[in-house]
This record gives C-alpha cells, sequence and structure tokens, in this order.
C-alpha cells in the first residue's frame, strides 16, 4: 500500500482541527504529516503559529454555559428509565453475576472459602426482580 505525501492544504486543514500536537492529528495521516513537517520549513512556521493558538485557547478561562446550552443538552439526554426497565436491568446484571459465578466455579478445582452460590440467588433477588431461570 502506498502512502500519500502530505499536500500543504491538507496540512494547514490538520493544524486547524487538530492543533498543533502531532498526538492529536489522525493516526492514518500523522506519519505523512510529521515527514512533510520535517521537510518543509512553511509547514514548520505554520505548526508554530498553531502552537501559539493552542497556548492562548489553552490559557483562556471557560465560559460558563448559557441557559440555551443547558436547555439543548438536556432536551437531548436520554430519558430517564422507568422503575421497571431498572429492576429488568438489575435483574439481568444480577444474573449476569450469577452466570459468570456458575461458569468461573466450573473452571476452578474448588470454589473459594466463604462464597456460597446461594449469597448470588440472594443478590439477585434484593429488587424483587429475579423470577428463577
Amino acid at each position: 500500500m502506498t502512502r500519500e505525501p502530505m499536500r500543504p492544504e491538507r496540512f494547514a486543514a490538520l493544524l486547524d482541527s487538530y492543533g498543533a500536537e502531532p498526538r492529536r492529528w489522525p493516526d492514518e495521516e500523522r506519519r505523512a504529516a510529521l515527514e512533510y513537517l520535517m521537510t518543509t520549513p512553511d509547514a514548520r512556521r505554520l505548526r508554530a503559529e498553531a502552537a501559539e493558538l493552542d497556548r492562548l485557547l489553552d490559557a483562556a478561562p471557560a465560559a460558563p454555559p448559557t441557559a440555551a446550552l443547558r436547555e439543548r443538552v438536556l432536551g437531548e439526554a436520554p430519558v430517564r428509565r422507568s422503575s421497571g426497565e431498572r429492576r429488568f436491568v438489575a435483574g439481568a446484571l444480577a444474573a449476569s453475576l450469577l452466570l459468570g459465578f456458575v461458569v468461573g466455579a466450573t473452571l476452578q478445582p474448588q470454589t473459594p472459602a466463604g462464597v456460597d452460590e446461594a449469597d448470588f440467588l440472594r443478590l439477585a433477588q434484593l429488587d424483587g426482580s429475579y423470577q428463577g431461570f
């Protein structure tokens, strides 16, 4: 697979989008961008300018969110689950815990002291959602 050489426009776009730090550049373009940076004086100048902008942006205080932004974020947040859905999730989690124990116990030569399958069944029944298997 041959790699395309970095074009000046793409290098500038990388700096504009991801900043001067190469770790932020996309993995698939980083090597070509670094080679371009090492061999092109104009690329080094552009990166120095981007590094200065990064420094200024990092030093700027973050503005508190506006009421409109807060409302938009809350409006797009996932809806909270109903108590029935929470019980189902809790039951499924307890069942997966029990299954993991059973599988783990069959792979181990002996069960660790103090661990009993009945303890896991009680965990599954804590919220009343356990219906049996």
